[in-house]
Order: structure tokens, then sequence, then C-alpha cells
């Protein structure tokens, strides 16, 4: 026997875990590759392709990149980071979101400038993907969906069973 009653509130905690989880699973579980080709000994230009499990998602592209950075979002919570390319006009993050650690960020800006900085390598590409935010968003999506539908079940019984005759 069911130990939820399918009532609307269960229905909705079961429907936002899930959702919730979904949500950021599409966030946090993008890979970002980042391709850089240089075409002269001082132009680079460098692509940020995003996708979620095989399916493109964003393609971005910047020219004449002089430096990788990394930036820093701060809160009462503390700082977050995140590696970006900056040419003179514009930055192009690497991915969508700010992260704890800052020593991959700093380790990733500084292999992204020295291959700026060396005229004799011709490419460059790396992939980022946080796995453990995939599996954990994927967790409260299954843990939701598993809930949604066991109040759905334990509401359809209660409707059956409600039925005159």
């Amino acid at each position: 026997m069911s130990r939820m009653s399918g009532s609307p509130v269960e229905l909705i905690v079961g429907g936002g875990f899930a959702l919730m989880g979904l949500l950021f699973m599409v966030v946090f579980g993008q890979r970002s590759t980042l391709e850089c080709q240089r075409l002269e000994s001082t132009l680079v230009t460098c692509q940020v392709q995003r996708d979620f499990l095989g399916v493109p998602v964003s393609n971005s592209e910047l020219r004449q990149v002089r430096r990788a950075a990394v930036a820093v979002s701060s809160d009462e919570e503390g700082d977050t980071y995140r590696v970006q390319l900056v040419n003179d006009e514009t930055v192009l993050p690497l991915t969508v979101y700010f992260s704890s650690g800052s020593r991959g960020k700093y380790d990733q800006a500084g292999q992204i400038n020295a291959f700026l900085s060396d005229p004799a390598r011709v490419d460059y590409r790396t992939e980022e993907m946080n796995w453990f935010a995939l599996l954990l968003s994927a967790f409260f999506a299954v843990a939701g969906l598993g809930m949604l539908g066991d109040a759905l079940v334990a509401f359809g019984r209660r409707r059956w069973r409600a039925r005159p005759g």
C-alpha cells in the first residue's frame, strides 16, 4: 500500500522536485567544448560549443582573443569562479555558471594563456563537464518523478474506490 495519499500537496512537491532536477540537469549538465585556432601569429579565434547529452545548446565565437581570465562572483556564502575569454571588446565565458574551486579555473586559464602566447601552437582544444552536478540533479529528478508517480497512483486508487457501483 502506498504511503502517499495522492493529495495536491504531494503532487506539487513531487512535480517540483522533478522539474527542478530536470532544470538543473539541463543547466549544470552541459558539456562545454573550447576550440581555438591560430589564423596568424597574433590572431586567434575561439569557439565555445555547449551541448546537453550530445544535443547542441549553443555555439559562440570570439575573434582576436587576447587572454583568458578567471571571473569571480562573490556573495555572503563565498566566492565562485569561471573561466572566460577576453578580447578588446567582449568577454566569452566557457560555462553558463560559476562554481567553487578556484585552482582548476586558474590552471585552465593558464593553459589557454600559454597557448595564446606561443605562436608555434596552431590549435587548442579542451572540454569541461560537471559530472557531479549532472548526477546529483538526475537523482533529484528521478526522486521527484518517483514521488509524483506514487502520488498519482494513490490519487487514482482513491478515486477508483470512491466510484459508486
